[in-house]
């Protein structure tokens, strides 16, 4: 049986890339296509977060995305960390 794929836009201040990816695939993989592809900062300050557009969700980068229910043409943004005050 053939795996399932999702059509996702990776958006982020520095640009937007689309990409085809396995649904059983660990959301870190959006981020590491991202960084290699729009291109991000290989080593932020913080690290990035990434959000579902559709459903303002922080997706875990270490869950796959079908746990974390990313749908076929989806967008995910990726967003510097916030701030903490310390």
């Amino acid at each position: 049986m053939a795996e399932e794929h999702v059509e996702l836009t990776i958006k982020s201040t520095s640009g937007s890339v689309k990409h085809r990816f396995g649904v059983e695939e660990r959301a870190k993989r959006v981020l590491e296509y991202a960084i290699k592809h729009i291109p991000l900062n290989p080593n932020p300050p913080r690290p990035y977060v990434m959000r579902l557009e559709r459903t303002g969700a922080v997706l875990d980068p270490n869950e796959t995305l079908a746990r974390q229910d990313v749908r076929d043409g989806d967008t995910v943004l990726v967003q510097a960390a916030e701030p903490t005050d310390g």
